[in-house]
């Protein structure tokens, strides 16, 4: 039987990608719930192989995606795509044959040089370090940080075999802000000091705060010299002007439009990803605005972690937070809608203490934006 003939797996995650959190450790797919992760020290042979991953492929290889996939089924049935549909779109997955990942998504531990109000300690060092001063942590919280440390050496062994086994290896690297992160910087050093950047598909995410010249040498020479195979640069901003500095605690709002005008000279693909939250939700007008300015894709992605800081948490009235005539005019009535969608009645005071608290350490949201620190009553 020809390998056009026999069954193809339902999604190509886990026959083609392997996934790091924050701590080194290893998922079966970010979207999944629950995770199947590996244990400390696992290596990533031993996981790729493992019962586990073979039991979950097993599930995907039937008619339907089994439960732990109900996310990428609900995205489907409400907007006709998902990540698995983007996956299989990409790798073109022709056999269910098990070999050596080819594509890397990894989070380099929690290294980040900002604390923005919609993070976590689990993915920013300045956020871990504030909460620590206020007494915030979780009890027993453990630095990503320290956990992934452990993980690397044999981490990168790992991605550097995948080029052992394949033409072209596609790596994503996620925060915190990799172009702050030393091994992150490192590691790209190496692979184009060795020529694998010129099999590499590179995609990382930034905060565009970071631009030196390590960064320029890294970078720059991509539209001439061609030094990767792809570069696509995701760039995190929230909203623009002075008050970027406020939700984005520690970046400067000229710095990241001189660096955004830079990365625009390498010739690589650069998209804007703005997370709505009800801090920001009353932005996403200028924010679009700004990025047709500039000639940059905008793209949105929404905040479910702190809760109390999503749309559908809002108990009041969604006009305090945003206008309903200019969101429908530029095209986002939908997350005008999604505002109340399921109302937590805590959620505003809720948000009114946990920004207040990290305030004391950093400069009130009245200094910038003076309308919603009257709707949240915040000094």
């Amino acid at each position: 039987m020809a390998d056009s003939d026999k069954k193809l797996p339902l999604c190509a995650v886990p026959w083609t990608e392997a996934i790091t959190r924050n701590t080194g450790q290893l998922i079966e797919c970010c979207v999944t719930h629950p995770n199947i992760r590996s244990k400390v020290g696992q290596s990533v042979d031993d996981w790729w192989v493992s019962p586990e991953m073979q039991n979950f492929r097993k599930k995907l290889m039937g008619d339907t995606l089994p439960k732990e996939c109900y996310k990428c089924t609900a995205s489907e049935i409400s907007i006709g795509t998902s990540m698995r549909t983007s996956t299989n779109k990409q790798t073109n997955l022709t056999s269910s044959e098990v070999r050596y990942p080819s594509r890397w998504k990894l989070t380099f531990g929690s290294v980040c040089n900002l604390g923005c109000f919609i993070c976590e300690e689990y993915s920013s060092t300045v956020i871990e370090n504030h909460k620590r001063k206020l007494q915030m942590l979780p009890i027993g919280f453990v630095s990503p940080q320290q956990t992934f440390k452990e993980q690397w050496p044999m981490l990168e062994k790992s991605i550097l075999k995948s080029y052992e086994h394949h033409d072209l290896v596609h790596i994503y690297i996620m925060g915190g802000e990799p172009l702050y992160h030393k091994d992150v910087i490192a590691f790209l050093e190496k692979l184009s000091a060795t020529g694998l950047s010129k099999k590499t598909k590179l995609e990382f995410q930034t905060n565009a705060t970071q631009y030196n010249k390590r960064i320029q040498k890294l970078l720059g020479d991509y539209k001439i010299f061609k030094t990767w195979k792809h570069i696509s640069m995701f760039m995190s901003i929230d909203t623009v002007g002075k008050k970027a500095e406020w939700l984005r605690w520690g970046c400067n709002w000229n710095t990241i439009e001189q660096n955004v005008a830079q990365f625009k000279k390498f010739g690589v693909w650069l998209e804007v990803h703005c997370t709505i939250s009800i801090l920001n939700v009353g932005d996403l007008t200028d924010m679009k605005d700004w990025c047709d300015s500039i000639g940059i894709p905008l793209k949105f992605n929404l905040v479910d972690n702190p809760e109390f800081m999503s749309l559908e948490s809002w108990p009041g009235d969604p006009d305090l937070l945003c206008d309903r005539n200019k969101m429908e005019k530029y095209g986002f009535a939908n997350y005008y809608d999604m505002i109340g969608a399921r109302k937590d009645s805590n959620a505003p005071i809720k948000l009114k203490q946990y920004v207040e608290k990290l305030s004391t350490l950093r400069k009130s949201l009245r200094l910038y934006d003076e309308k919603l620190a009257n709707i949240f009553d915040i000094e």
